[in-house]
C-alpha cells in the first residue's frame, strides 16, 4: 500500500539552489567516476563500440532485485562480456548473450526465469531495432528510447528499470564513442534503495529513513521531488542520479554524520568546492 508523504518545498529550493550552483558539468564530470560507467568503459577495448550502449540497455532492464551491490554485479556483467564479445553483432545475441550471463551470474540470482522471460520480449520487439538504429541524439530526444522500450515490455516509462536503461545508453555513447549529450529533462530519475533514502535523509518528505522500503513503494513521489529539483536547477534528474547514488553509497544510519561527510568528499576529493560540501551536508541533514 502506498504512503503518502508531505513534500518540504522549502528544502527542494534549498537543495536546488546548490546544484544550480555548481552546474550540469559538475554533475557529468562526475559520471566518469560511476563504478557502473567505468564498467562499460572497459568494454570499448573487447566489444564492437557501437554495440556496448546496447549492451548497457539489455542488462539494465534485468539490473534489479540484486544480491550484491550494484557496482560489483556490472563489474561481473562487464567482465564476462569481454570474454564473449566476438559472438555479439546484433540486438538477438546481445540479449542472448545477456540471458547466458544470467544462467551463471553471482550477483543477479532472483527472479531469473521472469528476467529472461522480460529478455525474450524485447528480443520480439522490432521496434527497438528500428529505434536502434537512428542516431543517439535522435534516440534520446523526445524519448523516443524510453517509450519505445515501455511499450514493447508493456510496462510504465517512468520505471527504474526502463530509464536506468536509457542513463547506460547514454552512458555507453559517452564512454565508447565520445557523445556526450545533455539527457532530456523530462526523463525521471531511476528510484532506487539508495535515491529513496537520500530523498529522506535530505529531508525533502517527512518519512523515517529506517524505513526506506516504504519510501520506495511510493517512487512516484520521489521521481516528483527530484523532477522539481531538476526543473529549478536547470540540471536533468538523470545527470543527478549518478551523484546522488555515490552519496548513497556511504549513507549508513548507524554511523556518525562528520565520518559520512569525511567518507563522501573523500571519494569526491577531486572535484571539491564549498558547494559540494554545502549540498552532501544537506543531503544528509536529518541524520
Amino acid at each position: 500500500m502506498k504512503m503518502s508523504f508531505n513534500i518540504n518545498y522549502k528544502r527542494i529550493e534549498r537543495i536546488s539552489s546548490i546544484i544550480r550552483s555548481l552546474g550540469l558539468e559538475f554533475f557529468k564530470s562526475i559520471e566518469i567516476i560511476d563504478p557502473q560507467f567505468n564498467s562499460l568503459s572497459r568494454l570499448c577495448s573487447f566489444c564492437n563500440p557501437k554495440l556496448v550502449p546496447l549492451l548497457g540497455i539489455v542488462n539494465a532492464l534485468v539490473s534489479y532485485a540484486l544480491n550484491c551491490r550494484g557496482e560489483k554485479y556490472w563489474n561481473e556483467f562487464c567482465s564476462h562480456m569481454a570474454l564473449h564479445c566476438n559472438s555479439i553483432n546484433n540486438i538477438e545475441s546481445a540479449i542472448s548473450s545477456v540471458i547466458e550471463f544470467l544462467q551463471i551470474s553471482q550477483c543477479n540470482k532472483l527472479y531469473k526465469e521472469a528476467k529472461v522471460r522480460r529478455l525474450k520480449k524485447l528480443l520480439l520487439c522490432k521496434n527497438i531495432e528500428i529505434v536502434l538504429q537512428k542516431q543517439c541524439h535522435e534516440v534520446l530526444a523526445g524519448k523516443l528510447l524510453q517509450k519505445t522500450l515501455a511499450k514493447c515490455l508493456g510496462t510504465e516509462q517512468e520505471l527504474k528499470t526502463i530509464v536506468f536503461a536509457v542513463k547506460m545508453y547514454y552512458y555507453g555513447y559517452k564512454a565508447c564513442l565520445k557523445t556526450d549529450l545533455v539527457l532530456p529533462m523530462d526523463i525521471p530519475i531511476p528510484v532506487d534503495r539508495r535515491v529513496a533514502l537520500i530523498t529522506c535523509t535530505a529531508n525533502l518528505i517527512d518519512a523515517d529513513c529506517k524505513d526506506i522500503k516504504t519510501v520506495m513503494k511510493s517512487s512516484d513521489i520521489v521521481r516528483k521531488i527530484w523532477s522539481y529539483i531538476a526543473e529549478l536547477s536547470g540540471v536533468p534528474a538523470l545527470h543527478l542520479d549518478s551523484f546522488i547514488w555515490i552519496i548513497g553509497k556511504h549513507v549508513n544510519l548507524r554511523r556518525d554524520k562528520p565520518s559520512i561527510v569525511a567518507s563522501i568528499l573523500n571519494e569526491l576529493r577531486d572535484f571539491y568546492c564549498e558547494d559540494l560540501e554545502k549540498l552532501v551536508k544537506e543531503l544528509i541533514f536529518k541524520l
